[in-house]
């Protein structure tokens, strides 16, 4: 896998960087992905792409140093709402990293109001990839409504989350998916 990573983060095309980098501040936790990371910084000309590496050097380094103390088990459910709901950005990102998928399922009910509340893209992204497979039924309209967004991770990550979880919701989207300029926004809409 993360050989993978690395590749892609070379890719010519930005939907697949993008999904690297995501990928990277979920779940990447090596020096060379790291090192990989600083190396990229210097290439990488695309704004989307450039703020998604600022959070995965920073959610790497923070991996490396060992799991924050202000995590859900830690806290237990309320404060954790309550600290989330009063940290900046790279905080929340941090968290949502972190975020166990039982402690996503916990927390699920709040998602489509914290994701509604946004305006970092790159935090509505995290929030959509943490919570996505855990989504509350009755709040699919929340990330249908990302479909239009103008970052294309939020798009991707909204995209992957119905996919899974409502594909019917699609229905309405579907042509305008098919005929995206970006291939992985067209190969999500062909599933």
């Amino acid at each position: 896998m993360e050989d993978t990573l690395l590749s892609n983060l070379e890719a010519p095309f930005k939907s697949f960087r993008l999904l690297a980098l995501e990928n990277i501040i979920r779940e990447g936790a090596s020096q060379e992905i790291l090192d990989a990371l600083h190396a990229r910084e210097l290439e990488e000309k695309d704004d989307e792409c450039r703020l998604l590496l600022y959070h995965a050097i920073s959610s790497i380094k923070q991996r490396l140093q060992g799991p924050p103390p202000e995590s859900l088990d830690s806290q237990g459910e309320e404060n954790f709402l309550t600290y989330y709901t009063e940290s900046g950005d790279e905080k929340k990102i941090q968290l949502l990293s972190n975020l166990s998928r039982p402690n996503a399922q916990k927390l699920s009910i709040h998602a489509p109001d914290w994701l509604e509340k946004e305006t970092n893209a790159v935090v509505e992204s995290a929030l959509i990839w943490a919570f996505g497979c855990s989504w509350p039924e009755g709040r699919i309209d929340v990330l249908a409504k990302r479909l239009t967004s103008k970052s294309l991770s939020v798009r991707v990550a909204s995209l992957e989350a119905l996919v899974k979880l409502a594909p019917k919701a699609l229905e309405r989207q579907l042509p305008k998916l098919l005929v995206s300029s970006d291939s992985r926004i067209r190969m999500l809409a062909i599933r």
